[in-house]
Formats: C-alpha cells, structure tokens, sequence
C-alpha cells in the first residue's frame, strides 16, 4: 500500500494489529481505509490518527465472516459499529463474498470435487498440452502483464499499470507467483497471478484471450496454480471474489459459474462501512 501512494499507520502488535491506510489529499485532508482487520476496533486509538491526519471519510470492512450458525449475526456489527457513527454502505472495496477451497487433503481427492463441466474441461486442455498445442510456464511476470494487457484492451477493463504490477511482485517477492499458458507458436494466451499470505494462497489476477478459452486453458491454469499453492503449503485457496447478490454486480456472474465449477464453498462478509468524520 505504501509502494501504492498510501500512508500506512499501524495500531497494535502482532497478528492483532491494523493497518490504517491514508490516502493524503492536500489542502482537502485524507481519507483512509482499513480491510480485513480484527473486530471490534480499537477505535479511540484509530481515532487519534484520524485526527492527526485530518481525515474526513474512514471506510471500514471488518474480517467478520457470516456462516449459518454463527453466534455474531450481522445486525450485531451493524448495530456496535452504529454507535461510533459507522453505517453500512453499499459500495465495498474488497468482495463481499468469495469462494474457497481447502487444499489439506490430496490432490485427487480435491480433482474429485470438482463439478462436472470443470472435469470436462480440464480433461480437454490436458490434452491440448500433451499434443503440444500449449505448454505452461512458470514465473514470467512479463508474459503474464502483456497478455494481461492485451486481454483488458479486447473486454475494455481496468487494470493496474505496469510499474504498479512490478512493485506488487518485488514487495511479494517470494509470496507471489505466475502461470502463464503458450501457444505452439510461442504466444502467450493466458495466466494466472497468485498472492501467497498465511498458507492462503489468492487468485488475484487473471487472463485469457479467445484462443486460450476455445481450449479451456483457464481451467488448466487454475488447476496447475492450485498443484502449486499446495507445493508451498497452503491450505486454503481463496478465488477473491464471487457474485453477491447482496449487492449486485452482473458482470460477475460469469466468472462465478467458472470459479465454483472447482467446487468449494461460499464465504460471506458483513460488507463494508462508512464514517463522515468532521474534524
């Protein structure tokens, strides 16, 4: 985040601790973020660096998970967070839901789960590599940025900019790694970028063009990446993100058919909120 242009102030110690994130708006004050941290909030110490930074919005999005069963509801966050004057909003940064799988048991067993059509799917790109119409690759970042700029350009998405990708991988260094999928002529046509944290290995950046989808290559990349996160041994492999119909967003229900097609199960977050600080 500091790498990004943020402030970062940290409260606390240990794996308690929060990352408060500023961003600095000159004469306009800041705003900050904090995500995924410990619940609840040390808040009169977060509220002496608010102040300190004369920040006027804090955007908050707690590491509250929501299961069937749980002890904590919801309302319980909403209603202890409304009283230090946070509300729910409907604009979350991070997702507020996403799917995960657990990589602690073999790798069949793990293949076994997967849904039918991913099955299918896998079973056909497997092939395309033992005929030698693609061979994966392992770690080169550049192949992975310029197809992943190349498939932006064809769907007309955001993604970040080169310097800001290379900063993320020399931060990471170790803790991240890539897949990319060639071609017989030695194009690249797909990949997979992963963030490694706590023996949770995330799929946070993907790509493929046209080509790599006829073959369903995105199902072998996914697959080898996840061979692999189980190789650095982790233990959970969070897919960063499904559709919530909470609060909607379409364009993601298709990449969410293909991420649960690996099985998994649903993890629900409270979601995300707002407070209007007025120095």
């Amino acid at each position: 985040m500091s790498g990004l242009g943020w402030k970062v102030v940290i409260v606390g110690s240990g794996e308690s601790n929060i990352g408060i994130f500023i961003r600095e708006m000159g004469i306009l004050g800041a705003i900050a973020k904090i995500q995924r941290c410990v619940y609840p909030l040390p808040w009169e110490k977060i509220r002496k660096v608010l102040r300190e930074n004369r920040v006027w919005m804090v955007k908050y999005e707690p590491d509250v998970k929501v299961f069937e069963g749980d002890g904590l509801l919801p309302g319980d966050v909403k209603k202890n967070l409304g009283k230090i004057g946070f509300g729910q909003d409907k604009w979350p940064l991070l997702a507020s839901r996403t799917s995960v799988l657990n990589l602690a048991g073999d790798l069949q067993d793990i293949r076994a789960d997967l849904k039918k059509d991913a099955k299918y799917c896998l079973k056909k790109a497997e092939s395309e590599v033992r005929n030698g119409n693609v061979a994966i690759i392992k770690d080169r970042f550049d192949r992975f940025y310029e197809c992943f700029a190349a498939g932006a350009r064809f769907k007309k998405l955001w993604i970040p900019k080169l310097p800001d990708f290379q900063r993320m991988v020399e931060i990471f260094k170790k803790n991240c790694f890539c897949l990319t999928a060639v071609d017989s002529e030695d194009k690249t046509i797909g990949g997979v970028f992963v963030l490694v944290h706590r023996r949770t290995a995330y799929y946070y950046y993907s790509t493929s063009l046209p080509q790599a989808k006829k073959m369903n290559i995105p199902y072998l990349l996914v697959w080898e990446a996840i061979k692999m996160a189980k190789e650095r041994r982790c233990m959970v492999w969070d897919f960063e993100g499904v559709f919530d119909e909470r609060w909607p967003e379409k364009g993601w229900k298709g990449f969410t058919h293909f991420k649960k097609s690996f099985g998994g199960r649903d993890v629900l977050y409270v979601g995300s909120f707002t407070k209007w600080v007025f120095i």
